[in-house]
């Protein structure tokens, strides 16, 4: 897996924000982490940016955590990737972006 930092407009950092509550959050600069296959690297243009967040069922509430930003070319792909590296179930949010190509990352 290739892992980046990627940085959601406002509106999302304010969803996230609303919606998970605990320490897995954007870090103190507003960057997520994202992971990406390294055999999808060169087909960045046809593949989407998804917001992933691993589930759990507490007293009849879903609490949301780990948000990821996730390449994949559709949310059953990005689930999969999710559980993949981070080994728990995943429900994707929203996606982030249409067009993995055109997004602005920071390497980790």
């Amino acid at each position: 897996m290739i892992r980046f930092k990627y940085r959601p407009n406002i509106q999302i950092l304010q969803l996230i924000g609303e919606t998970i509550h605990d320490s897995s959050g954007p870090d103190n600069e507003g960057f997520i982490y994202g992971i990406l296959e390294e055999e999808s690297k060169h087909q960045l243009s046809r593949l989407a940016l998804f917001l992933v967040c691993s589930t759990t069922d507490a007293s009849g509430y879903r609490m949301y955590s780990d948000p990821t930003a996730v390449v994949a070319k559709n949310d059953y792909d990005a689930v999969r990737i999710f559980a993949e590296d981070m080994d728990k179930p995943g429900s994707v949010m929203c996606m982030l972006e249409e067009f993995a190509n055109k997004i602005s990352v920071k390497p980790i």
